[in-house]
């Protein structure tokens, strides 16, 4: 069976929630995503013309903004 990375990459912020809840399980969440969108920017520029952490900070904050989004359509959505 082969591997799907996107899957892989959907898991890693789900981890934490085996082993905590609440609040502290979503900071953990989302400083792992965090690590791991600059970890896969700061690989992508393996690729690209960009440095490292340019490519990395720009990958964090794509993440940061899709979490923050996607927090607040689920609590909006969670009062209806």
């Amino acid at each position: 069976m082969k591997s799907n990375p996107t899957a892989i990459g959907a898991f890693i912020p789900v981890i934490p929630f085996f082993f905590m809840a609440g609040i502290p399980a979503i900071i953990v969440a989302a400083i792992i995503s965090l690590i791991a969108h600059f970890s896969v920017g700061a690989a992508k520029s393996l690729i690209t013309i960009r440095s490292w952490w340019s490519s990395g900070l720009e990958m964090t904050l794509v993440g940061a903004i899709e979490g923050a989004v996607t927090y607040a359509l689920g609590v909006g959505l969670g009062k209806l």
